[in-house]
């Protein structure tokens, strides 16, 4: 009786551990493919790594990256979707600093500033180098925002 309880134990433990397993190295290389601009294999890569670890929220941001730069706007935005399903105060900056940047690239320029907030709020104390990225996407969103205007003041024409 003992001895096939342990073995029933055996068969289930592995399958038990699926997903468990450390994710950082995985989601280093595909961090990686991504900096490379290799993004269909990061996609390849993303989607199977996605399987093992269906709640981690870094991985959806990894693959909402690659897939904008191939121009899946469709399939990064479910991506990012489900980064925000499942963060449960686990975003991070960056996710949202992702999230600012397809808004940005699909004409929600506010929605690209509110992700920028909240991206803010998220940010690691004393992490300069993230706060004035954020101040600088911020500045540029909004001065693209303005009219254009002459040195006189007045609007440029139309």
């Amino acid at each position: 009786m003992m001895r096939s309880l342990l073995l029933a134990i055996a068969a289930v433990v592995p399958v038990l551990g699926q997903g468990t397993a450390d994710p950082a190295p995985d989601r280093a290389r595909l961090a990686a493919l991504v900096l490379e601009n290799k993004n269909r294999q990061a996609v390849e890569l993303g989607e199977t790594l996605r399987k093992r670890n269906p709640d981690d929220v870094e991985l959806y941001r990894l693959l909402a990256e690659a897939r904008m730069n191939l121009g899946q706007w469709k399939a990064a935005e479910e991506n990012l979707q489900w980064m925000l399903d499942l963060r449960l105060g686990k975003a991070t900056s960056e996710g949202f600093l992702t999230l600012s940047r397809f808004r940005e690239r699909t004409g929600d320029r506010s929605g690209a500033l509110e992700a920028l907030a909240a991206a803010e709020v998220r940010l690691a104390p004393g992490d300069e180098q993230g706060r004035q990225s954020i101040q600088a996407r911020r500045a540029r969103l909004s001065a693209a925002s303005r009219p254009v205007r002459m040195q006189s003041g007045k609007p440029m024409p139309r």
